[in-house]
């Protein structure tokens, strides 16, 4: 790559970096305050408990202020990615416009975890390439590790509000109802099936993506 070239590269990278870092660190704030941000209602997460919202609020800081240090950059933007899956989910079931938004942000979170250390992404695809089966297992472990970690959390948190699968199967319904109108007396066991192998998979796909890039 010309030097020009590079520099031009590094440029729109810091630039996207410093964007994304606003971003996070301006809902990450909100959380912890209870405001809502514009266009992205869902991310002040009003409807959870008051701890998971300073957890996610701290967690979304921590990842701005990284998205800043070239050395975590990458790191810390396959964390907010990740941290990008639920909210998609989150932002969808709010019935809220702007659902597209964490799906932009995790598409530019990859970009800049790829720009910020492109030597272990072209390691990582090269190690797809060669050894193939090892990087899809990890990819699939580090993804089913991940959906479990999520399905844990949401448990204790239904658990503690004293509705055992209550996000599951409200999560289950707003996937099944773009299909059609649901009714009432719909199982809730299919609507919590449902939701699993969506979540599993889409964990999954993440992992596999994780793993090239880590």
């Amino acid at each position: 790559m010309e030097p020009k070239t590079r520099n031009a590269d590094a440029l729109v990278v810091w630039i996207l970096s410093a964007l994304l870092a606003a971003v996070f660190a301006t809902t990450g704030i909100s959380k912890l305050i209870g405001a809502e941000p514009v266009t992205l209602q869902a991310a002040a997460m009003n409807g959870f408990p008051p701890w998971i919202r300073n957890v996610v609020g701290v967690v979304e800081i921590g990842g701005a202020i990284g998205l800043l240090i070239p050395a975590a950059a990458a790191f810390a933007a396959a964390m907010l990615a990740l941290l990008m899956i639920p909210a998609t989910i989150t932002q969808w079931i709010s019935a809220e416009p702007g659902v597209f938004v964490p799906i932009v942000l995790l598409a530019l979170l990859l970009i800049v975890a790829w720009r910020r250390n492109p030597a272990a992404v072209r390691a990582g695809y090269d190690a797809a390439v060669n050894t193939p089966r090892p990087l899809v297992r990890e990819g699939v472990i580090a993804g089913i590790i991940g959906a479990a970690v999520i399905a844990v959390w949401f448990f204790f948190v239904d658990l503690i509000a004293g509705q055992i699968l209550f996000t599951p199967t409200t999560l289950g319904r707003g996937m099944l109802s773009i299909l059609g109108p649901i009714p009432m007396g719909q199982s809730v066991a299919l609507l919590v099936a449902l939701y699993t192998v969506f979540h599993v998979a889409a964990f999954i796909v993440l992992g596999l993506v994780a793993a090239m890039i880590v």
